[in-house]
């Protein structure tokens, strides 16, 4: 697969990068190598490759039990903050 200057422009805009013509050129053909080696992926048969969702057999895993709990006040939430007025918390910088 070529990538053309302008398909790479329209990349590079996107990710925020600035090329000039001369990267567009050298980049264009440098990276259409590298996607035609990794479009050979879908060339490999897996129809024989059962779905995995993870490596690790998580059957023998001790987990612990999900128990729902109360959620934390807004009072106690900023009960360790020391600048509070009336259930706001300020916080100020410090230019030293």
């Amino acid at each position: 697969m070529n990538v053309t200057p302008a398909e790479l422009k329209k990349i590079a805009d996107l990710a925020r990068i600035e090329l000039n013509d001369a990267e567009l050129e050298r980049f264009s053909a440098e990276l259409s190598p590298i996607i035609d080696y990794a479009a050979q992926l879908r060339e490999v048969d897996t129809s024989d490759i059962s779905y995995a969702s993870h490596v690790d057999d998580f059957n023998d895993t001790v987990l612990q039990e999900d128990v729902p709990v109360d959620p934390m006040l807004p009072e106690d939430t900023f009960k360790n903050s020391h600048n509070r007025k009336k259930g706001s918390t300020f916080i100020t910088g410090n230019i030293q």
